[in-house]
């Protein structure tokens, strides 16, 4: 983004445009090499295992509600801390944000370049960060926002430095927002009702190497809110929503509603809306409390 370029207001269908045409752009220099490099500390990355491009994709309502949530607050710099292969802060800058990302490269060799050359040409500022480690936030590195999406279930000992870190990031009347997947949703819930744990399976982490770099430490509703206080955040307002679900025309999608498997997704829609605290993601967007 330029000095002086106007934040782009969109609904839904404009921002998906410009994520969409981000992902297109950022996966151009994507291949199995560099999905098996960034694997090794986590084998459910393996080409065959994920299809990063589908994941984005379907992320595209995520990283629509951050962007929401950033319009409401007036910010004009954002840090999307662990901003991993960097299609929301591209997207961010082409709607006229000043958009930074970080990433840990040690975890991941040289895997990364051939993305961070690109984003650095669209004016994205990357910055080399272990969030868990040691204190950052140097003078004038300070933000607007701070986007903490898919990050914190990563770590599996105390959130206590990277939530001092998000803070040093922040400007003085700086907001967060942050994102983490549900323990609760209803299909882990159902899986440990059956005998099935919703913790990560022992083979995937076995295969790794360390540091595993899965999920350690999802979270229900009580547990962020819990954390962010103890983090010294206020929450301004908080989403709970699923984007992972199955998306189909309504042809297909009759006959599927209609077949066992479809009947088992009618039953959950219904949880869903009546239940919040089963659905897949929590999202909250809130503000620094006074130092």
């Amino acid at each position: 983004m330029s000095e002086g370029t106007a934040i782009r207001h969109v609904d839904y269908a404009g921002f998906e445009k410009v994520y969409l045409q981000a992902v297109a752009d950022l996966m151009i220099t994507w291949d199995a090499g560099m999905q098996r490099e960034i694997a090794r500390h986590n084998v459910d990355w393996l080409p065959g295992s994920t299809d990063f491009s589908e994941y984005l994709r379907c992320s595209c309502l995520r990283y629509f509600k951050a962007y929401h949530g950033l319009i409401t607050t007036g910010s004009q710099s954002v840090c999307d801390v662990g901003g991993f292969l960097g299609v929301f802060p591209l997207a961010l800058s082409r709607l006229g944000f000043k958009a930074s990302m970080t990433e840990a490269r040690a975890y991941y060799s040289n895997a990364f370049d051939p993305l961070f050359k690109t984003l650095v040409a669209e004016g994205v500022e990357i910055i080399d960060m272990e969030l868990f480690a040691e204190p950052v936030g140097e003078p004038g590195r300070q933000f607007d926002a701070v986007t903490l999406m898919a990050v914190l279930e990563h770590y599996p000992h105390s959130h206590c430095q990277a939530m001092e870190n998000v803070r040093a990031l922040l400007r003085g009347s700086g907001h967060l927002y942050v994102e983490v997947p549900n323990i609760a949703y209803w299909p882990k819930r159902w899986g440990l009702l059956t005998g099935k744990s919703p913790l990560v399976s022992i083979d995937s982490k076995y295969r790794s190497a360390v540091p595993f770099i899965g999920h350690h430490h999802e979270f229900t509703e009580t547990d962020l809110d819990k954390l962010l206080v103890l983090s010294g955040f206020k929450s301004l307002q908080c989403w709970k929503f699923n984007y992972s679900r199955p998306r189909i025309d309504s042809f297909r999608k009759l006959r599927w509603r209609l077949s066992p498997e479809g009947w088992g997704e009618n039953i959950a829609s219904i949880i869903y809306r009546l239940f919040p605290d089963t659905r897949e993601c929590i999202a909250v967007l809130c503000a620094k409390q006074d130092e």
